[in-house]
């Protein structure tokens, strides 16, 4: 019985459900379009799963509808699905709120998921022999098949905040348990001044970048300065005009938000400099000229004023 619905023609709702659990598990962000496949709308299929006893319950961790039968595998599938990448027992459990030895256990038995030899990881067995993403047997392998890049854009990328350092001293990822890079910090730099520990000025040179509307690299110690120390992260200050600027950490790099405007409103040229002024409490920044050909805008005094 349902409160709330009549029925206007002969319809099995439990068999629908029922078959609907042949899909099991079922992601959130697929579980409107698999009700429907059924012929049954979601929110019918949902108020008839909390009634007591359902084939499937909702796992908040793994996001999305398992069987009831089969709680940990199931959410398994819908952790390594999301990921795209084979996962080791501790980082499912960590998620999963379950001992490793458990889901190690769970998994073994079931023939969607492949232990990859060597790897202590876990992968689907629709992504093949060894999962999407793992077809090298050794570094050597990978070494070999990899296209060609420079050894500064490996560095970079290790930054992310989806890389990190493990207990041992090797790099593996985040959701393994590895501590996430951060960046020491740099040398000030002659661009640079800091004002009270919330002011912070630095200059930029006009180059054909600038004039092209492209983002500007801005020295090292700007984006450390803002907190900006992992990848990818972003910090937003508001201008007088209504505009905003952007300050974004990439890897190698820091940037903010294209000037081509303020070049042009201020008459600059090619080899001109500018001047970026930041409240890093108010969030505001200032945008001047900074070269002996252009009017200059005053600098900060000590006190911030």
């Amino acid at each position: 019985m349902l409160p709330g619905y009549w029925m206007h023609r002969r319809e099995n709702i439990a068999a629908k459900v029922r078959a609907l659990g042949e899909h099991a598990p079922i992601a959130d962000e697929q579980f409107a379009a698999a009700a429907r496949a059924v012929g049954l709308g979601p929110e019918l299929v949902r108020l008839v799963l909390s009634r007591p006893g359902c084939s499937l319950i909702h796992d908040d961790r793994a996001r999305g509808w398992v069987r009831r039968t089969a709680p940990v595998r199931d959410a398994s599938q819908l952790l390594l699905a999301r990921w795209a990448r084979p996962a080791r027992n501790a980082a499912l459990a960590r998620v999963l709120g379950h001992p490793p030895a458990i889901v190690g256990a769970q998994l073994t038995r079931d023939a969607r998921f492949h232990r990859l030899t060597g790897h202590r990881e876990w992968a689907l067995s629709s992504w093949g022999d060894l999962g999407e993403g793992t077809r090298y047997r050794s570094t050597q392998d990978a070494i070999r098949a990899v296209h060609p890049v420079s050894v500064s854009a490996i560095r970079n990328w290790l930054h992310h905040e989806e890389f990190g350092r493990c207990a041992d001293g090797r790099r593996g990822f985040s959701a393994d348990g590895a501590t996430p890079h951060d960046d020491a910090e740099p040398a000030v730099g002659p661009d640079v001044e800091v004002h009270d520990h919330r002011h912070l000025v630095f200059t930029v040179a006009v180059d054909g970048r600038v004039l092209r509307g492209s983002s500007v690299i801005v020295p090292h110690f700007v984006g450390w300065f803002l907190g900006l120390r992992r990848l990818p992260q972003r910090r937003v200050f508001a201008r007088a005009d209504g505009n905003q600027l952007v300050v974004t950490r990439r890897p190698g790099h820091s940037s903010v938000s294209s000037l081509q405007a303020d070049v042009r409103m201020l008459g600059l040229e090619s080899g001109c400099r500018l001047r970026i002024a930041l409240d890093l409490v108010g969030e505001a920044a200032q945008i001047g000229a900074a070269c002996r050909c252009h009017v200059m805008d005053p600098p900060l005094s000590r006190d911030g004023a």
